[in-house]
């Protein structure tokens, strides 16, 4: 029998011996665990993970008593200053890591188990809190590496919910607290934010208790367990404003920025730091390359890459290159702002899509069939961003004017590919960080219980932050005045569009007479919406280029002779049905069904495949 096998027949004997008297008390149960345990440890060293866990199992079937064997963690002890160095080398923000590490150091010199810092002027630094995190932790600095966060500009304006939030990270396991977009922080609760920056504690409207760590109002005063008030107690808690500490104080008052202990400004870093930056990723990139292709790249490429955007150029160039075969060594020429590869005497541009100019996007405007009226406008547009380039570099004031757009008209009119081109000038001409599209309708931002609309559109937002958010068929969010759910998601929408609007351009889309409607809903809705384009229906010809561009995409062409007879029955069933550019891909997409049904050997699309496919 082996040892594992002994130990639970042991277990066994000990527990149906005691059931015989019927008086297995606590202490006995005890003890038995405490034998359990004990023959635990002495198996760690010689018995498998899975054999230990299996072991566990079965005691907890026999006994109901669950026991996790813990798992040594290895820490190291590294100085505050070692660890400065560190996260400095990896991320670069000198002064701000500085600053955070020293807060924390400070507040652990003083024994001081409670404090808050704001950093202000702030953007996209939750990973580099969190790797801080990290590295205390491993050093012994805090007690745990994990990170609570509230965002609230995807905060709810229910209290409730607001208390649940605060219980969550307050009385979590994390040290460290992040309140993110503080100064999207409701001024309903802020007084709430006071109390617990400046006394430890927020009072509550009414008794609570804990249940599977949800909070529940409770009325009776005898209940046990039940809580008055929340208390922060051996947290830090730092919070994250990306306005000016003017604009924040402008808002919510001197007070409840002088309960705050520290407050620091985020400072960009130098062109120096940013080339430094980029240089030592392109070491990291060239060492990836070599370890993993087992060649060496010659060229270095600081000249092109921009550092917003270095780590994802890097990762999708080497992407680029893992399908390609390599004796030796990498040459890559810079030339035009453009990286090429030099293969077997052929020059190959890399990074075609991630660095896209003014010029690509222009000939991307140029390929969409029709739609000139939209195309001289965003060509006015460019210019006028270019305008602004110009302006910026020269160290000259912009007017600040309003980026948020009405599309009107019916479906497959190219409302989205404008909005996804409109978005990559935005990026081209730093209007924007990222220029990213995120395409939505009602049923993304309506939750289906009160509270839940205001989460549903903020998170929504939040996700569009940098880009472009764009709300198709944006009039069925308001049904009426008796939609309280729709309104609350434009309301939603209208406060964040307030807040965001030097980082988020939001575009409405719907039929005209509808979207026409839908702005009388909020009274702030069509002072912010000053640019309405107009997408007109395709006319037969129109829908023929289109038709003939889907063919070609897919490796077929037209047969000439269709093309009169093509375009009229074009321009009758969009007249009956519609759809556009959506009609003309899905007759398409029915004759290649048909051409393959023919079993032809050419990739000709003739008329009577258009017209077998349309019955």
């Amino acid at each position: 029998m082996s040892k594992k096998d002994k130990l639970r027949q042991e277990l066994l004997e000990k527990t149906f011996s005691r059931n015989k008297s019927m008086s297995m008390s606590t202490n006995s149960l005890e003890s038995i665990l405490e034998y359990q345990k004990k023959q635990l440890e002495e198996l760690k060293s010689t018995a498998l993970e899975k054999d230990i866990d299996r072991i566990n199992k079965e005691i907890e079937k026999d006994f109901g008593i669950k026991y996790e064997t813990k798992v040594e963690e290895e820490f190291t002890n590294e100085s505050i200053e070692d660890i400065e160095k560190k996260l400095i080398d990896k991320w670069h923000y000198d002064e701000m890591i500085h600053d955070v590490l020293n807060f924390i150091n400070k507040t652990k010199v003083l024994e001081k188990n409670e404090a808050s810092l704001l950093l202000y002027n702030y953007r996209n630094i939750e990973d580099i809190l969190k790797d801080c995190a990290s590295y205390l932790y491993q050093n012994q600095h805090i007690s745990s590496a994990n990170v609570s966060k509230v965002d609230f500009s995807n905060s709810s304006s229910k209290i409730e919910i607001f208390y649940q939030d605060m219980y969550n990270c307050l009385y979590g396991d994390s040290q460290i607290v992040i309140f993110d977009h503080i100064e999207c922080l409701p001024i309903a609760f802020s007084q709430s934010m006071y109390s617990l920056l400046k006394d430890k504690k927020i009072p509550l409207m009414n008794r609570y208790v804990e249940s599977q760590g949800l909070l529940k109002e409770t009325n009776n005063q005898l209940v046990k367990g039940a809580i008055s008030e929340l208390t922060w107690k051996n947290k830090h808690i730092l919070l994250l404003c990306h306005t000016s500490l003017n604009d924040f104080t402008d808002k919510y008052g001197t007070p409840l920025v002088k309960s705050i202990d520290e407050c620091i400004e985020f400072k960009k870093l130098n062109d120096n730091d940013k080339k430094e930056y980029i240089q030592s990723k392109i070491v990291e990139f060239k060492d990836r390359v070599q370890r993993q292709l087992k060649v060496d790249i010659k060229e270095n490429l600081i000249d092109v890459l921009v550092f917003d955007s270095v780590d994802i150029l890097l990762d999708d160039l080497f992407e680029e290159l893992i399908e390609y075969k390599f004796e030796d060594c990498i040459e890559l020429v810079c030339e035009d702002n453009k990286i090429y590869l030099l293969l077997n005497n052929e020059k190959i541009e890399c990074l075609k899509q991630d660095l896209s100019n003014f010029e690509s996007i222009d000939a991307e405007l140029q390929s969409l069939v029709g739609l000139d009226n939209i195309k001289e406008y965003l060509y006015s547009l460019k210019t006028y961003y270019k305008a602004i380039q110009k302006r910026k570099a020269q160290g000259k004031k912009s007017a600040d004017v309003s980026k948020h757009m009405i599309f009107t008209g019916n479906p497959g009119t190219g409302k989205t590919t404008v909005a996804r081109i409109l978005s990559q000038y935005l990026k081209a001409s730093d209007i924007l960080e990222s220029g990213h599209l995120i395409e939505v309708t009602r049923k993304d931002l309506v939750g289906q219980y009160v509270g839940h609309t205001a989460v549903l559109t903020s998170q929504v937002i939040s996700s569009a932050l940098g880009g472009v958010l764009f709300i198709d068929e944006a009039y069925s969010l308001y049904r009426g005045q008796n939609d309280s759910f729709g309104l609350e998601a434009i309301d939603t929408l209208v406060k964040c569009m307030e807040d965001y609007r030097d980082n988020l351009v939001v575009i409405l889309a719907g039929y005209e007479k509808e979207m026409n409607e839908f702005l009388t809903a909020n009274s702030g809705l069509r002072s912010r919406f000053a640019n309405i384009l107009t997408f007109n229906d395709y006319n037969g010809e129109q829908l023929y280029e289109i038709a003939c561009s889907n063919a070609k995409k897919n490796d077929y062409i037209i047969d000439e002779n269709a093309k009169d007879e093509l375009i009229q029955i074009l321009q009758k069933k969009n007249e009956i049905e519609g759809g556009n550019g959506r009609l003309a891909r899905t007759m398409v997409e029915k004759a290649m069904i048909q051409h393959s049904m023919r079993d032809a050997d050419d990739d000709i699309l003739i008329l009577e495949d258009f017209k077998k496919g349309s019955e």
